[in-house]
C-alpha cells in the first residue's frame, strides 16, 4: 500500500518518537504502518520542515531528525519525486515509477519556482479572472496542460521566506 503522510501526520509522528505528549495516537498509526505500507517523503516535507509558514525560525528544522527515522522506516528508501517532474510524466499516464525514486534528499525542498510572484500579481482580481491568469502563467513556464495547485492561490497564498529554490507554498489540484 502506498500511502502520501501529510506534513501534520508526519510531525506528529515524529513529536511522539521524541516524547512529546499529546502524539499517542500518531505513535500507534507509526507502528501500524510499518512494515505494512511504503510512506515516503517528498520535496514538499523538506520545503515544511525547514521553511515553516509559522512560528520562530530558530525551530526551523527541530523535527527533521525524528522526520529523518519516521520515513527512513515507513519509505523502503524511495522519494517522492519533484512535482513538477511528476507532472511531466502525467501528461502520458501516470505508473508507480514515475512518482517514486531513491534520490531525493532531506537537504532539497520542493522548488517553487514556477508560482513565482503569482500572488502579488493575482491580488485583488476577481476569482475567475485570477485563476485563468494563473493557469496561464503557470502553463508558459513549466510547459505543463495540467497544473498540479488548488484553486486556492488566487484568493490565499500562505507567505514564506524567500529562499533560492522556493517561493510561496500553493496548495493541491487545478484544472481547468
Amino acid at each position: 500500500m502506498l500511502v502520501y503522510l501529510d506534513q501534520n501526520h508526519a510531525s506528529r509522528m515524529a513529536k511522539h518518537l521524541l516524547g512529546q505528549r499529546g502524539h499517542e495516537a500518531f505513535g500507534r498509526l507509526f507502528q501500524a504502518l510499518r512494515e505494512k505500507a511504503l510512506a515516503p517523503p517528498s520535496p514538499f516535507h523538506v520545503l515544511e520542515t525547514l521553511y515553516p509558514q509559522r512560528g520562530p525560525e530558530e525551530k526551523a528544522g527541530y523535527l527533521l531528525p525524528a522526520l529523518q527515522e519516521v520515513f527512513a522506516a515507513l519509505s523502503g528508501g524511495y522519494w517522492v519525486r519533484p512535482w513538477l517532474e511528476v507532472a511531466v510524466r502525467q501528461e502520458r499516464g501516470l505508473y508507480r515509477e514515475d512518482l517514486l525514486f531513491r534520490e531525493g534528499s532531506w537537504e532539497i525542498p520542493a522548488d517553487l519556482s514556477p508560482f513565482q510572484g503569482l500572488p502579488e500579481s493575482l491580488r485583488g482580481l476577481p476569482y475567475g479572472e485570477a485563476f485563468d491568469l494563473a493557469l496561464r502563467e503557470v502553463r508558459s513556464r513549466t510547459g505543463l496542460r495540467e497544473v498540479p495547485s488548488c484553486g486556492s492561490l488566487p484568493t490565499s497564498w500562505p507567505a514564506r521566506p524567500p529562499t533560492p529554490t522556493a517561493s510561496p507554498a500553493p496548495p493541491t489540484s487545478w484544472t481547468r
